[in-house]
């Protein structure tokens, strides 16, 4: 018998050890993952980290020629990773792109000031990119970084904190209006930059978001942690982070349903469906990102990066199958079966919903031929999904 667990959903890997990684030059800014074993750091102090999924070494100094603050980092695959900041000296906002092989500066702002520091990057392929920051235009480019275009809002007097999106049709940016002090959100929708949204956050901006779909976005922001979340064509208002005083700087959900935030100084928190849960200590957590539902990146300011992964465990029974994989309290899990890889031929065998952050199921078959006993099988093949 050959036998197989594929998770699927919100099997997620929560309450789980952390994993030092190693410490960094610099806060770290922003994370860009592509998998497990492709992730890159950008740092206040200009260095670019990537991670191997072994080793986490220091990629590149951009700040090597002049001092350099990088704010955003995005990957789109190996050959394709876009870095933005500003240089101090003059304060200059600054865009940088990684080919393989070197990090190259691919646009430099004309004006110096403190109304050009760059914040955020989305990179919706490896032709359409977008910059937001302190103006209140953003910067894009059709053509991979040949040349870079301002796309006027007229939106009013706005700094712009984080920008996302789906891909070139659907783009999103948040920040704040300077003059009624309201959080703002904009949208693009692949020839213009249209809907306009007013949120009252108590005069803070948004400082981070994650675009899932177009019809589900996360943000945070706020010195009190405030989470905002887009449905149906309207901003919700989920529970806020557990952190009074502490405000958000980053969210990240996937579509399995998963969504984590962390407050600076008060640690990293995921959200059960119905409020948010601490699930780690680290005093100083600035910024995550999960590669997959298995794996999440946290960054300590002092303590360095972790990283914290755990996988499905099966192993065989007396007469049968048991495997366990890590849960979310009060979630409902389908587990599905087949026995044979090559099929579509998933059939339901049991509903579950959690009890704790570990979930046990055990298969000896169904007592019919419906679902007979996996020993019988020359392979059975199992996968954990979210209804």
């Amino acid at each position: 018998l050959v036998a197989a667990l594929i998770c699927l959903g919100s099997a997620t890997a929560f309450g789980a050890d952390w994993t030092s990684l190693g410490t960094l030059n610099g806060g770290a800014t922003d994370f860009s993952s592509l998998s497990a074993s492709q992730t890159w750091i950008c740092t206040s102090s200009g260095y670019i980290y990537f991670y191997d999924g072994a080793t986490l070494s220091a990629q590149t100094n951009l700040a090597q020629a002049t001092n350099l603050s990088l704010q955003a980092i995005h990957a789109v695959d190996a050959r394709h990773v876009w870095a933005t900041g500003y240089a101090y000296t003059p304060q200059q906002g600054r865009v940088y792109c990684f080919n393989g092989s070197k990090w190259m500066l691919v646009y430099t702002m004309t004006n110096t000031g403190v109304g050009s520091i760059l914040r955020s990057i989305y990179a919706a392929s490896t032709s359409h990119v977008w910059v937001c920051g302190n103006p209140t235009w953003f910067l894009a480019t059709t053509n991979g970084g040949v040349t870079w275009t301002q796309q006027f809002t007229n939106s009013g007097n706005h700094t712009w904190h984080v920008i996302d999106g789906t891909d070139a049709a659907h783009v999103w940016a948040a920040g704040i209006d300077n003059l009624n002090l309201n959080a703002q959100v904009m949208a693009w929708d692949g020839a213009n930059w249209t809907t306009n949204y007013s949120l009252n956050l108590a005069g803070a901006p948004l400082d981070a978001m994650d675009v899932v779909t177009s019809n589900d976005i996360w943000a945070v922001g706020g010195t009190n942690s405030a989470v905002v979340r887009f449905q149906n064509g309207a901003w919700q208002f989920p529970p806020a982070l557990n952190a009074t005083n502490a405000s958000s700087r980053t969210i990240s959900a996937t579509s399995c349903g998963d969504t984590w935030a962390c407050a600076f100084g008060r640690g990293l928190f995921m959200f059960n469906g119905a409020g948010w849960t601490a699930e780690t200590n680290l005093s100083q957590l600035i910024t995550r990102v999960a590669a997959s539902p298995w794996h999440v990146f946290a960054v300590d300011s002092t303590l360095g990066v972790f990283l914290r992964r755990v996988d499905p465990e099966l192993a065989r029974v007396e007469s049968g199958i048991g495997f366990s994989w890590r849960s979310v309290p009060g979630r409902t899990y389908r587990i599905e079966w087949t026995d044979a890889l090559d099929t579509n031929n998933w059939r339901a065998a049991d509903q579950i919903t959690a009890g704790g952050w570990t979930t046990y199921w055990g298969d000896i078959g169904d007592g019919t031929t419906n679902r007979p006993p996996p020993t019988n099988s020359l392979e059975r093949l199992y996968r954990v999904v979210q209804p």
